[in-house]
C-alpha cells in the first residue's frame, strides 16, 4: 500500500522515504512484538499450555494487525483522504502531518486488520470470531494510540517513527490478548 498514488505523495513532502522501500529497522519495528509473542506460543504449546498459546497467538496476529492497519490508514489516507484530523484536538491538520487521521485511512485500517485477522483463522492461528473481532478491535485500538503518539511524544528527539511503530504493536498485541480472554 505504500506505493499507492506515490508520485502524488512524494510532489507533496508525505511519502515513505527511499520511494516506498522498507528497510530492516521497519521490518524489526513492526515485527519484533509478533516475533517474540510466535515463540512464546511454540514453547507454550510444546508445554500443553494450550490456552496460554491462543492467547499469545491472539497477541501475535493483534501485533501483525496493528503494523498492517497503521500502514494501510497512513498511506490510503494520505493518498484518498478527504478530511485530516488530529485525535488529540480535533482540529483539520494538511494530510501527511504526523498523528492525523481520517475517516477513508481508518477504513483502510479497519479492513487490513480484518483480512490479516480472517487469513489468522483460515490458517489455525484465531479460534472463532472470538479471535477475529479480538484482533480486528486490537488493531483499531492499537493503530488510534500510535496517532496519538505520533502527535504528541513523537516530536521528542529519542522517540522515532520505529519507536512509535514498536509501540503501537505491543498495544495492539496486548488488547487482542486481553480482548481474546474475555470474549473466549
Amino acid at each position: 500500500v505504500t506505493k499507492v498514488k506515490y508520485k502524488e505523495k512524494a510532489e507533496k513532502g508525505i511519502a515513505q522515504e527511499d520511494e516506498g522501500k522498507r528497510g530492516a529497522r521497519h521490518a524489526v519495528a513492526n515485527c519484533l512484538t509478533s516475533l517474540l509473542l510466535g515463540l512464546a506460543a511454540y514453547f507454550a504449546l510444546t508445554r500443553n499450555y494450550d490456552y496460554t498459546a491462543t492467547l499469545l497467538l491472539a497477541g501475535y496476529a493483534g501485533a501483525f494487525a496493528t503494523a498492517l492497519s497503521d500502514t494501510a490508514s497512513s498511506e490510503i489516507g494520505q493518498a484518498y483522504g478527504k478530511t485530516t484530523i488530529l485525535l488529540t484536538s480535533f482540529k483539520r491538520v494538511p494530510p501527511g502531518t504526523e498523528g492525523a487521521v481520517s475517516l477513508e485511512g481508518t477504513f483502510a485500517g479497519i479492513f487490513a486488520s480484518l483480512v490479516l485477522a480472517l487469513v489468522g483463522l483460515a490458517t489455525g492461528i484465531l479460534i472463532g470470531w472470538q479471535g477475529v473481532l479480538a484482533v480486528v478491535i486490537a488493531a483499531f485500538i492499537g493503530n488510534t494510540f500510535e496517532s496519538i503518539i505520533g502527535s504528541t511524544i513523537e516530536q521528542l528527539p529519542f522517540v522515532t517513527n520505529e519507536v512509535t511503530n514498536f509501540i503501537n504493536t505491543l498495544i495492539g498485541a496486548g488488547a487482542a490478548i486481553a480482548l481474546y480472554a474475555v470474549l473466549a
